[in-house]
């Protein structure tokens, strides 16, 4: 593991260093003592008596890399270069120790103990639902404060703390950097360094600041051990301790089990009521133009703030709360990107639970099947429901499903040569309204309703109950169908 000289300020705290560090990068490798026969790596930082560089410094000692520099407060040169081989044992430890133990298949919770003293604050490992998955062992309830109890206690912080956070957490969704939050509804500063896996937002490590001030060195140490369970990530592929941000929409529409409670919790994050009308998008991308698939994902989650945008089964799907984007407006955004990337989009029913995601996703194959599938285009399922009904309806019903009124119907009209049955669909296709079958039919309003009341004589049918109504329709379309041999 490479040191900083923030890493090394930080280890030689007891001699009250003075520091001007112009950049700290982690590059360095050892320690050597300063002298005119020595070759300068930048590898390496060098000591030497700072009355050597420095005016009226005659009782300290010098640290250089570079143009970064530490004094120290001591004359005691070899006591300061074992000192800083001591800091290059004890991280290197800590970094190999936990690489191996990885490779070993160690749990998240040995990650976290085992850097709790490289820290000397308490540590928590959070998932992509904001569910706290590893917590430092060393403090207990009662230990820290009111809010670390509530981790211990309940896996989360406490909800009003998380709705406080969540549009902060939203804005630090695609750092990659290691931040300080310093939020007015906490009582303590916290470093935050967000985790990803395949470029989705995976967790997050967060670092109290309880028992020390945050010093630069805490940064990079955060940002390796950012790395470090990152590197966990990847080596447990099959583990559902940490799953992409998106992961638990995936598992729904594959139809799996997934815990209301975790779910709840989530869209709770981002604002989300249940009573908040929702609807599917799945993006269609031409088989020619599918290496466009990830920069329009990246694209897409960048523009949609208020959305989940998300891939499976190698297709873009979004989950778009109609209550932050109207529908409008989101027919307006994914237009124009769509236009630019050949592709079109189907769109579900609106819909509020959540738990029917699957049912929305095959609502959107409806609206791309029967659509022209057009570049820039939106279908909605809406607009092609009745077409894809037919296209079940001829595919497995059969004459026997059909609605024993039309066959009387058929028959009738067949001996005595009238119009009934014409008369009922037009009557079913005109919303059960008089005026307009009449109009349609060109006939006089009390004669359609002498008709109206000759079809119910024969057949018994009530028009106002609705599903006789649907079932009528049903069966009419049927009848449209060819015969099947």
């Amino acid at each position: 593991m490479k040191l900083s000289m923030w890493v090394l300020a930080s280890w030689l705290e007891k001699y009250q260093p003075a520091v001007k560090i112009e950049r700290g990068d982690p590059i360095l490798r050892s320690a050597r003592i300063l002298s005119g026969e020595i070759n300068i790596e930048k590898q390496n930082v060098y000591l030497a008596r700072a009355n050597e560089f420095i005016t009226n410094e005659n009782d300290k000692v010098i640290c250089v890399s570079g143009h970064d520099m530490i004094l120290l407060n001591t004359t005691d040169m070899d006591l300061v270069l074992n000192n800083i081989f001591d800091a290059f044992d004890f991280y290197n430890s800590w970094a190999d120790g936990l690489y191996e133990a990885i490779l070993d298949g160690c749990d998240l919770q040995y990650v976290i103990d085992e850097s709790t003293p490289v820290f000397q604050e308490p540590l928590a490992i959070h998932d992509a639902n904001h569910m706290a998955i590893a917590l430092s062992s060393k403090y207990g309830v009662g230990d820290i404060d009111q809010e670390w109890d509530t981790l211990l206690k309940t896996g989360s912080n406490s909800m009003d703390k998380l709705q406080q956070m969540k549009d902060f957490l939203h804005r630090s969704k695609f750092s990659h950097q290691v931040e300080i939050m310093n939020l007015p509804y906490f009582d303590k500063r916290f470093l935050q360094r967000m985790l990803y896996m395949h470029g989705n937002v995976a967790g997050r490590i967060i670092m109290p600041e309880y028992f020390k001030k945050t010093t630069p060195a805490d940064f990079q140490l955060l940002d390796m051990l950012g790395n470090m369970v990152e590197l966990w990530m990847k080596h447990n592929m099959e583990s559902k301790t940490f799953r992409e941000e998106t992961a638990i929409f995936g598992d729904l529409l594959d139809g799996q089990i997934v815990s209301k409670v975790k779910l709840d919790h989530k869209l709770y994050m981002a604002g989300w009521n249940p009573e908040h009308n929702k609807v599917l998008a799945k993006i269609l991308i031409p088989p020619e133009y599918k290496d466009i698939t990830y920069p329009l994902l990246a694209r897409l989650e960048n523009l949609l703030e208020d959305c989940y945008v998300f891939l499976q089964t190698e297709s873009i799907y979004i989950l778009v709360n109609l209550f932050y984007l109207p529908e409008s407006k989101m027919t307006l955004i994914l237009s124009y990107e769509l236009k630019q990337s050949a592709a079109c989009c189907g769109i579900s029913f609106t819909f509020q639970d959540i738990l029917q995601l699957a049912v929305c996703a095959e609502q959107c194959d409806i609206a791309l099947q029967y659509s022209k599938k057009e570049k820039g285009k939106v279908y909605f399922c809406k607009e092609y429901a009745l077409e894809y009904i037919r296209g079940v309806l001829q595919s497995n019903a059969t004459k026997a499903s059909v609605h024993p009124a039309l066959a009387i119907l058929r028959e009738y009209d067949h001996k005595r040569n009238s119009n009934l049955y014409h008369t009922l669909y037009t009557y079913l296709i005109n919303n059960c309204s008089l005026a307009d079958t009449a109009r349609q039919l060109s006939l006089h309003r009390n004669s359609l309703m002498h008709r109206l009341d000759r079809i119910r004589e024969l057949t018994g049918i009530d028009t106002k109950d609705v599903a006789t109504r649907e079932y009528l329709y049903l069966s009419f379309e049927i009848m449209k169908f060819p015969a099947r041999h």
